[in-house]
């Protein structure tokens, strides 16, 4: 049964083709406007997940690893390679690390030293899923990142020459075929349970466990699913 309040076990890790392969699975189905958080948290958990002795938190930065490093993890489309999988820019996108309406003075710097390290995530496609990463501190060299402030927060673009790739479209192997065989939809139900909950002003909606949902579920092929079974996994207490 799934239960959007209750705590659940932790997942076993994740590999980079498994981080793909359910960005891919989930698609645009959590791209409307109350849909977006809960994608960017979506992403987040899974890339956890490749990181060993790490933890979601989600708070000023958005993982930790090991009790002490600090990660925090952006997702965009072709913000590292083109949508064609052209060869990588020579700039990453504009990636938003601050939103600051409402919330008074911040500079660069404020915003660097809440975390130790940036995981970039290219979302786009096939041709461009890729993850980079590079420490907080190379963030205020002029040479490396460019950063704009706008009346909504700051925004930086780093040169790509100075990212530490992870994993890079070449590497990443989309099963297409078998993906077909699955439940790509399950994101999209868990989500409108979610969206529902928070249109009535729900006090509190473990997002977490929408992400862990999605993960679990995906897999499970629709020929093992009867029309009861997809509502009693998707079901709400």
């Amino acid at each position: 049964m799934f239960n959007l309040f209750k705590k659940k076990k932790k997942m076993d890790k994740l590999n980079y083709d498994d981080v793909f392969n359910l960005i891919y699975a989930v698609g645009s189905s959590l791209n409307c406007n109350l849909g977006k958080p809960i994608k960017g948290r979506f992403v987040e958990s899974v890339i956890c997940k490749t990181i060993e002795n790490s933890d979601h938190i989600d708070e000023e930065y958005d993982i930790l690893v090991s009790g002490s490093h600090r990660v925090e993890v952006k997702s965009l489309k072709h913000c590292l390679f083109t949508e064609k999988g052209n060869p990588k820019k020579n700039k990453t996108s504009k990636i938003t690390l601050k939103n600051v309406r409402g919330e008074g003075d911040y500079d660069h710097r404020y915003i660097c030293s809440k975390f130790d390290e940036l995981y970039i995530v290219d979302t786009g496609n096939d041709l461009s899923y890729s993850i980079a990463k590079i420490d907080s501190e190379d963030l205020l060299n002029p040479d490396i990142a460019n950063w704009d402030s706008t009346k909504d927060g700051f925004q930086c673009q780093i040169k790509i020459e100075y990212l530490n790739f992870l994993c890079k479209p070449d590497d990443i192997t989309i099963d297409k075929n078998n993906i077909e065989q699955y439940d790509t939809g399950a994101a999209q139900i868990v989500t409108d349970i979610a969206l529902n909950l928070l249109k009535k002003d729900l006090k509190y909606v473990n997002v977490n466990e929408v992400c862990r949902h999605i993960q679990r579920n995906w897999r499970i092929p629709l020929r093992n699913k009867t029309s009861n079974a997809r509502g009693r996994v998707c079901s709400v207490r």
